[in-house]
């Protein structure tokens, strides 16, 4: 046990005795006061990693020509060992380090990573997703049968709760995971297990087995709640993070950060269509970015890579709001039923004809009314607030919502259809613009 003595005498770059302790609560499962510590039996703590300085983009633009998909370098993973850290049953740990990664941390999907990999001869972003669900695994639930011992996916610890997040975090859900629209989405213990879930998945890829060293990490905000947030949300993902099996029993991996960046949604998607299509760069006039998302529209409105930020802006109502106007005709307790309300949300994205649910069919014509005032709410706000579209170039629709928002806008619109653009990759554009921004803020390290 750590005497409070012994702490003061530990190497702190900055920010003072308390903001360093707490970030080993996780570890400790004691809460840490300012200058104060108290009781824990964490035995063997030798040394702390000193809280690292703002990180920022320095001369991005100019950096931004050199990192384009193709002219990448392949990220190369190295392994050191790590002497200093000592944690309960696992001593003298390898340590992988990396370099760049992203996470984009959506109200449908968690949309993560791996840096590159070589892919019919380029070095391509590897990106992968799994479900925003994070459900409650109870403290006196054993999860050892064979099935939960092979489940794709983790147990993590927020604020003394463990939640399984992964790919087969369904089935460890009752069914019912609400999915509200809040401003504070990435304050919620919900955002930090999902954050975590793919920290998991990024240490399994580089075969990190005890710990995970991410040198710089790029997250993403909607533009209505940026301000607010991105210095939480910074503090939040830097440090220490704690991961166990999907079990729930064996040794944990820890993952930690090293630098942060918080960027704008919209603005990620732009990076990566920048990087898809150098070109870009040289049209004239401004850059409509819509990002249609599970939750909130972002526009990110630009002049070649530099911002308009009193024309951009968010909306919070998309796709989600789309699918909860349709339940709420049929059943309010389904908006409720994640389940229910993917099968609604993939009939509107697909536009299907119509959907069953427990056995009875529906005809999606019922529900056009309902949808199209969801968009057409969404659709005008946007336009208040850019005010003018007569200057704009280009409209780049993206975010898995792309192909329903540019049809209602094409049809109501039908000057905006003629420059209108939809991303190829719309799910992945924004992590994928995250990515190249972490890698262009160490362009030596790929």
């Amino acid at each position: 046990m750590i005497k409070e003595a012994e702490a003061s005498a530990l190497p702190i770059s900055r920010g003072g005795l308390g903001q360093v302790l707490r970030r080993f609560a996780d570890l400790s499962k004691h809460d840490f006061a300012e200058e104060k510590l108290s009781p824990g039996s964490w035995d063997g703590f030798e040394t702390v990693l000193s809280m690292f300085p703002d990180s920022s983009l320095p001369n991005w633009p100019e950096r931004f020509a050199t990192c384009g998909g193709r002219q990448q370098n392949p990220l190369q993973h190295k392994v050191v060992q790590e002497k200093t850290w000592r944690v309960p049953m696992q001593r003298d740990m390898k340590v992988v380090k990396v370099d760049a990664r992203a996470i984009d941390v959506g109200y449908f999907n968690v949309k993560y990573t791996n840096g590159r990999k070589a892919y019919e001869g380029m070095n391509q972003i590897s990106t992968h997703l799994f479900p925003s669900l994070a459900p409650r695994v109870a403290t006196n639930r054993r999860m050892s049968d064979s099935t939960t011992l092979r489940a794709d996916g983790c147990m993590v610890e927020v604020a003394g709760v463990t939640y399984f997040v992964g790919k087969d975090s369904v089935f460890q859900s009752t069914g019912k995971e609400p999915r509200s629209v809040l401003p504070n989405y990435s304050a919620s213990d919900k955002y930090l297990a999902l954050m975590r879930g793919a920290l998991n998945y990024m240490a399994e890829d580089a075969a990190a087995e005890h710990e995970l060293v991410i040198d710089h990490l790029v997250l993403g905000l909607p533009l209505n709640n940026f301000s607010e947030y991105r210095d939480a949300l910074k503090e939040r993902a830097l440090g220490e993070h704690l991961i166990g099996q999907a079990s729930g029993g064996g040794p944990f991996k820890r993952v930690t950060v090293n630098h942060v960046t918080v960027m704008v949604q919209p603005q990620g998607a732009l990076l990566n269509f920048g990087a898809q299509n150098p070109q870009s760069g040289a049209r004239k006039g401004w850059t409509l970015v819509v990002d249609a998302g599970g939750g909130t529209l972002d526009w990110f409105v630009s002049q070649g890579r530099v911002p308009n930020w009193a024309r951009s802006g968010a909306y919070p109502k998309s796709m989600l709001a789309c699918a909860y106007a349709v339940a709420d005709q049929i059943d309010p307790d389904y908006k409720n039923q994640f389940e229910v309300i993917e099968i609604i949300d993939e009939a509107i994205r697909h536009r299907s004809e119509s959907f069953k649910l427990a056995g009875d069919e529906y005809q999606m014509s019922q529900f056009q009314s309902s949808i199209d005032a969801v968009l057409r709410e969404s659709v005008d706000a946007m336009l208040s607030t850019i005010e003018s579209t007569a200057a704009v170039s280009t409209v780049l629709m993206t975010g898995g919502g792309a192909k329903v928002f540019q049809l209602f806008i094409a049809k109501h619109h039908p000057k905006l259809a003629k420059i209108m653009e939809l991303d190829p990759d719309s799910v992945f554009s924004n992590v994928r613009g995250f990515q190249i921004a972490a890698e262009i803020a160490h362009p030596g390290k790929r």
